[in-house]
């Protein structure tokens, strides 16, 4: 029965060198989940409020006036699973009576503005729901 492992020169008993080999590859997995989900918002195109100014230009400013006069109607909160980051939706209702949703990272930066298709108050609230979010009464934190 094989009770040790050569590396190079030394021998290794064959359970130190399972435990060095799992543990390897829990680090090299750990830090590659890391990583992809520590980009994921660049990579993806999500960078701040510039994704909104591309990408929804036509809302976004509206949105913003709109939050910066009256505030937001209600704010929702998602708080990803897997890693803990929390995102929150400040809700407003436009001249037009769309919903203008302005997503906001923990510290208030803005990730992204837009206006769902079927933007009625059901509308709305139905995507937030279905996208994992919660109504949000507490205080903000930034």
């Amino acid at each position: 029965m094989v009770r040790n492992v050569t590396l190079g020169n030394r021998k290794i008993d064959l359970w130190l060198f399972g435990i060095i080999v799992g543990l390897l590859i829990v680090i090299i997995l750990g830090l590659a989940n890391l990583g992809a989900f520590d980009f994921t918002k660049t990579w993806r195109g999500y960078d701040g409020p510039r994704h909104a100014e591309q990408n929804h230009s036509d809302v976004v400013g509206e949105i913003r006036h709109c939050l910066n006069q009256n505030g937001a109607h209600q704010v929702w909160r998602r708080i990803d699973k897997r890693t803990n980051r929390q995102t929150f939706i400040e809700l407003c209702q436009l001249p037009n009576d769309d919903w203008g949703m302005m997503v906001k990272g923990l510290n208030g930066e803005e990730i992204t503005a837009f206006v769902k298709e079927a933007a009625t108050w059901i509308g709305t609230t139905n995507y937030l729901v279905r996208a994992g979010y919660t109504r949000f009464t507490g205080e903000l934190p930034y």
